[in-house]
């Protein structure tokens, strides 16, 4: 049987290169990863949604069931790739949810969420004190057919990555 495949994304900014490689490392075992060079990140230091969005259509056009995990910023390209119908994940699992990211950019949260929502299905992981939104407040935001999970944490890392994952394959292997 083949592997699931499953696409990586990660926050903006350069520090999340390694957290990307470490993502890799870790899901690699039991999933086939779809690569993303992210090398306007690399490049620049910060994500340019449109050049990613591009990126997102051609590493999937040709794929028909994958899966998409991805953290921070990289959640917000995902949301707007599944909006604007670019992309078409069997589900997609956030982690950490950055609201004020989404705010200060004057993206209405709701409605992004809602119109991803309607399809596919979502399962965010939030820690209970994300600076970028705490527990409480993504929960907000979120409709309630939404999964989220409460994780301890006060940084926006996501480094408990064996921890983590042991809920991502549960909700991939659900779907």
């Amino acid at each position: 049987m083949d592997q699931k495949k499953l696409l990586i994304l990660s926050g903006n900014s350069k520090a999340n290169i390694l957290w990307l490689k470490n993502m890799r490392k870790n899901y690699i075992r039991d999933y086939e990863v779809l690569d993303i060079s992210y090398e306007h990140w690399k490049k620049e230091g910060s994500i340019d949604f449109d050049i990613e969005l591009n990126n997102l259509e051609r590493i999937t056009k040709d794929i028909k069931d994958y899966y998409i995990v991805a953290k921070s910023a990289g959640s917000i390209l995902a949301l707007m790739g599944i909006t604007q119908q670019i992309i078409n994940p069997k589900c997609l699992v956030i982690l950490g949810l950055p609201l004020k990211y989404i705010q200060e950019r004057n993206i209405s949260t709701k409605d992004l969420i809602n119109r991803a929502n309607n399809k596919t299905k979502i399962f965010v992981i939030q820690q209970k004190n994300d600076p970028m939104g705490s527990f409480e407040e993504v929960k907000e935001e979120l409709p309630v057919n939404i999964k989220i999970l409460e994780i301890p944490g006060d940084d926006h890392v996501y480094e408990n990555m064996d921890g983590i994952k042991l809920f991502v394959d549960k909700f991939i292997n659900e779907n």
